[in-house]
């Protein structure tokens, strides 16, 4: 079965918090998924993750704007 665009967004936002341990801002993973996925329109992209943070365990947001993967997230501080 295909993968949606939103599980498309979610996996390929999880692989760039995976190489940014001390975490994204918004406006700038926005940017890079709209990079990565020139495919997708663009207020899909923000609709996805403006809550990432809610719909998925590994991510949270210590800070409004700033996500970062709850494995990192004592390091960061």
């Amino acid at each position: 079965m295909a993968e949606t665009q939103r599980e498309k967004i979610t996996k390929k936002a999880l692989e760039v918090l995976e190489n940014n341990p001390g975490g994204v801002r918004y406006s700038d993973l926005f940017r890079k998924l709209a990079e990565f996925l020139p495919d997708i329109p663009p207020n899909t992209i923000h609709g996805t993750i403006w809550d990432l943070d809610k719909k998925n365990e590994q991510i949270i947001k210590p800070e409004r704007g700033l996500f970062i993967l709850k494995k990192y997230a004592d390091e960061a501080r």
